[in-house]
């Protein structure tokens, strides 16, 4: 219990018997108070004390009945206690007002009636005991004398006081039963907006199930088509390549007779046409290498290399292209690199596509190849990390999300400017997580790009690469060649 501050808002809800009897109290006991007046000024005289008693019960008792009963966790209990109180109070009337009838009936009948609809027949019989022993106590204090017969005024104060109490009952229970009335009527509207809602729900599901299902389906179709796709272009390699391989050698063979036959004025277009074949292969072959990746058809063919040798047939096959636009290479190697157990035509690709990369997007600026060997999660499965760092064009946030996706380059104005399919990078980071590796990428706006790839020194098993597509592992006698001796992938 609480006497003083707010009710605590943990505590349970007021019962609603407590300000049933607090409309009842306030405004039948003032009348009460008016009743008993109107008697004992006439047969005994008001005293002092019985003013006080009259006055406190009449006028001040209910509203501290209502305090107590609300500062209280349990208020149902308290306002049963109220009563109870009520009770024995009415008891020490009746041998005050000399048992007079309709002053005694209009004190029985209004509490007896309040004990029964709170607290019910157990509670009432109860209450009763106490009004007894209240008339007990009376009688001691004042004696025992009977007078039942009253005064006009009293006798209509009492009925009064007994219609104004039924009517403030009565209507008291009307407006809560409408209460109850509304608040059934307002969670039945909630219950129907509920199953209407619920209704709407499941339909919208079973329209997003359908959905679903028909974009599975749909999603389904486009992954064989692109597999049939990817099947039909890694079946035709030999055919696309075989005339581009012709065009070249017939080029290179006009090219030398046209020296011999001294008509070196035909050397620059025939030199354009080999250009132009070498370049239009490198393109096919790219878009090839994806078919065959995306297809299931691409081997791995894992064989033991020294790192060093690799190192070295790379920088001298890329350090043309660099010198071209004025760059340079620099490779910084760890020493004790040692032996990798991997793809040598894969990695050698890597290399050779990232490389190329940082020499296309690079004037007259150092581009640097990095490698070093780390420990791995556990003893003998050491990393390879090869880092490429230019000092190029870099790229925006935007830019180096779309990067990995096939024919995509950083945008649009890259691609006219400096040409290119888009599939570099991505065969690059298929062949890298197909060995069980990985790629990242740090660029900036104006400051150049750093790629760096993360590969196991014994590559045991294939993997599938990120975008769901996977190797045939073959794996090579274990015996070391030199790295320019790999085969095709």
């Amino acid at each position: 219990m609480t006497l003083f501050g707010r009710r605590p808002a943990d505590w349970p809800r007021i019962h609603p018997t407590v300000r049933l009897d607090y409309t009842v109290r306030r405004t039948v006991y003032p009348l009460f108070g008016a009743l008993y007046w109107s008697h004992v000024h006439v047969n005994r005289g008001m005293t002092p004390w019985l003013w006080t008693y009259l006055i406190g019960y009449a006028l001040v008792y209910p509203h501290v009945a209502y305090w107590l009963a609300t500062r209280t966790r349990n208020s149902k209990q308290a306002e049963l206690w109220n009563l109870a109180f009520d009770s024995f109070v009415i008891g020490t009337w009746t041998p005050i007002l000399y048992f007079a009838f309709w002053p005694s009936v209009v004190g029985l009948y209004g509490v007896h009636s309040g004990n029964l609809s709170v607290g019910g027949f157990s509670i009432a019989l109860r209450n009763m005991l106490v009004m007894i022993l209240g008339v007990i106590v009376g009688g001691l204090v004042f004696g025992f004398h009977f007078r039942p017969e009253s005064s006009l005024l009293t006798t209509v104060l009492a009925m009064t006081s007994i219609f104004l109490y039924i009517s403030v009952y009565a209507l008291h229970s009307h407006l809560q039963s409408k209460r109850v009335v509304h608040a059934v009527k307002q969670i039945s509207e909630q219950k129907t907006q509920i199953e209407e809602k619920q209704a709407l729900l499941q339909e919208r599901s079973d329209a997003l199930q359908r959905s679903k299902v028909t974009a599975e389906e749909a999603m389904r179709a486009a992954e064989e088509a692109n597999r049939a796709k990817s099947r039909f272009l890694a079946n035709m390699s030999h055919e696309l390549r075989t005339p581009l391989n012709a065009i070249i050698g017939y080029s290179e063979m006009l090219k030398e007779e046209s020296a011999d036959l001294g008509v070196a004025q035909l050397e620059p277009d025939l030199e354009k046409i080999r250009s132009a074949g070498q370049h239009l292969l490198g393109l096919i072959n790219e878009v090839l290498d994806l078919s065959k990746i995306e297809a299931g058809k691409m081997d791995l063919f894992v064989e033991r290399f020294d790192i060093g040798a690799l190192l070295h047939e790379v920088a001298s096959t890329v350090q043309a292209t660099a010198a071209a636009r004025g760059n340079t290479l620099q490779v910084k190697a760890d020493p004790g690199l040692g032996i990798m157990r991997a793809d040598l035509t894969k990695v050698r690709q890597i290399l050779l596509n990232l490389l190329s990369n940082a020499s296309k997007f690079t004037d007259h600026g150092p581009i640097m190849l990095a490698v070093q060997r780390v420990p791995g999660p556990y003893p003998e499965a050491d990393w390879i990390v090869f880092a490429v760092k230019d000092s190029g064009i870099g790229m925006t946030p935007e830019q180096v999300a779309r990067l990995f996706q096939p024919f995509v380059q950083a945008d649009a104005s890259t691609t006219r400017r400096y040409g290119g399919t888009g599939l570099g990078l991505t065969i690059t980071r298929r062949f890298s997580e197909m060995m069980g590796g990985s790629i990242a990428v740090a660029s900036e706006p104006g400051k150049g790009t750093t790629f760096t790839v993360k590969l196991p020194a014994e590559v045991m098993e294939a993997h599938p690469s990120a975008t769901g597509t996977f190797a045939v592992i073959t794996m090579a006698e274990d015996a070391s060649r030199p790295a320019g001796a790999g085969t095709g992938g």
